[in-house]
């Protein structure tokens, strides 16, 4: 058995030893206890050092539906269409991770400084696919950004850990799929999905198959990495299950449900989009006009559609299954490090390949750390079931969907409403009264240093001069001679 009691967490965010331990690699880290302080949590920063107070352990469980969503550092559109490359490279990268961890993907959105994912975990390796991803996506755009003569960030992401809900039933897949296909509308940048340039997900690709990506020409190498990878969509295995495997009928409601919260954002909404025009001329390193989100705020780690008294039961059932999970996890952890033979809930990650310690075998009762079926499994149980199995569920799926949008679309717009401080003023100032930045003041880099009382400066960091010189769209020959000298990046 290995104690831990004589270890400690140091400032590099790695495990050092006081006397003995395991032999550490690279930058001081052991890569085992990386993969065991991930487990338990991540540690929180005190000061300059790391203090032993740790986040809940997540559980990792197979065929579970998962919610992601992570958001650039400074929220700076890093994401935005201000080069054909990002889109291309974000792409690229999902593909890519997919192909190692065999995720299935349901859905995948960007909104100019955050993205969302909507995938289901069915080789228990969510948090690997989240360290490729991530990491592939910060390296390609920080190139990116280098070669187009911006300032590289490099650290592309938060310092926020990748919010992860996981979705229960087939009410909450459907809401969270149709709100993510519909953020860009939610967000007030455009009056629909397909409005929005790059790459927009439809749920009619749940049907067409994979879309071929080829591989960026920067960043990525191009001996060890594919010309083409494929990013598949496929639709979950629990709505694909309630609408008994009808896969056209499934995209048809999907699609009419995006429609009606389309009609539902834009009468809640009561001021101009951003448009195509301008998200085009966005800055990669603008920033919201309003105040960043503070801490101490509970964050949903489950979300189940199911409503009246159904709804409250699973609500209730999640709250105490997810508690005793991160109940049994800590006792677990107090024993490990005590000496003490421990067993550890069903879900936790990889520690059994890493310790000798025993883990619960699963349980498919249990609602929060119970495996679900994957699409295959799901369609070999529709096989041999009739063919109209689960449609009766289907008119109470829609109706809470719908419910649930037209309750919550006048919350939504004014929640997600998105307003850049290099702009001119779109939302009411109602809106903005609590939330704005005090005296916001825009700058480019090499602006002259003159005296500002601005209590917030927002410096958009692109290394080039002047403004681009002005070109004849239709002589293809003398655009093509001309090099970029400006301080914004083209449309």
């Amino acid at each position: 058995m290995i104690s831990l009691r004589r270890w400690k967490v140091c400032a590099v965010g790695g495990v050092a030893a006081d006397s003995g331990g395991p032999p550490r690699v690279g930058r001081g880290l052991w890569t085992g206890t990386r993969v065991f302080l991930a487990v338990l949590g991540t540690p929180r920063r005190h000061g300059a050092c790391f203090t032993g107070v740790v986040s809940h352990a997540r559980p990792v469980v197979q065929g579970a539906n998962y919610a992601l969503t992570r958001r650039t550092n400074y929220r700076k559109a890093f994401l935005a269409p201000w080069h054909a490359g990002v889109d291309q490279a974000w792409l690229y990268a999902l593909g890519h991770s997919q192909q190692q961890t065999g995720v299935s993907l349901h859905c995948a959105s960007k909104v100019i400084n955050h993205h969302h994912l909507d995938i289901t975990d069915n080789e228990e390796k969510r948090p690997e696919f989240l360290r490729l991803f991530h990491g592939e996506v910060s390296c390609a755009l920080n190139t990116l950004l280098g070669r187009q003569r911006y300032d590289e960030p490099g650290q592309l992401w938060d310092d926020r850990p990748t919010h992860v809900m996981r979705l229960l039933d087939p009410q909450a897949q459907a809401s969270h799929l149709v709100y993510e296909s519909v953020q860009c509308v939610a967000a007030g940048l455009v009056r629909r999905p397909e409005h929005m340039p790059g790459f927009v997900f439809d749920f009619g690709m749940w049907k067409s198959g994979a879309i071929r990506i080829r591989r960026p020409d920067f960043y990525f190498d191009t001996k060890g990495r594919d010309e083409y990878v494929s990013v598949t969509f496929t639709p979950p295995a629990q709505l694909y299950r309630a609408f008994g495997g009808d896969l056209d009928r499934l995209v048809h409601h999907m699609r009419r449900l995006q429609a009606e919260a389309i009609r539902e954002l834009n009468a809640a909404r009561k001021w101009p989009v951003m448009g195509v025009q301008r998200i085009k001329r966005i800055h990669p390193y603008s920033e919201p006009r309003t105040r960043r989100k503070t801490g101490g705020e509970v964050i949903a780690s489950y979300k189940q559609g199911a409503r009246g008294l159904t709804g409250r039961r699973v609500h209730i059932r999640a709250k105490q299954e997810t508690s005793a999970f991160r109940r049994d996890n800590r006792d677990a952890v107090e024993a490990l490090r005590a000496g003490n033979a421990s067993t550890f809930p069903y879900g936790t990650y990889k520690l059994p390949q890493l310790f000798d310690i025993t883990v619960e075998p699963p349980n498919p009762a249990l609602l929060i750390t119970g495996p679900e079926p994957t699409l295959d499994q799901a369609k070999a149980e529709l096989q041999s079931e009739p063919a109209n199995a689960g449609n009766p569920q289907v008119a109470q799926i829609l109706g809470d969907v719908r419910a649930a949008f037209k309750e919550e679309s006048v919350n939504l717009v004014n929640v997600d409403a998105v307003e850049l401080v290099d702009e001119r003023s779109r939302l009411p100032a109602e809106l903005l009264a609590s939330s704005a930045r005090p005296d916001a003041a825009v700058k480019r880099r090499f602006d002259k240093n003159e005296s500002c009382d601005a209590r917030s400066i927002v410096v958009l960091r692109d290394v080039r001069r002047g403004r681009p010189r002005k070109t004849v769209p239709s002589v293809e020959s003398t655009r093509a001679k001309q090099k970029p000298t400006g301080s914004d990046p083209p449309a």
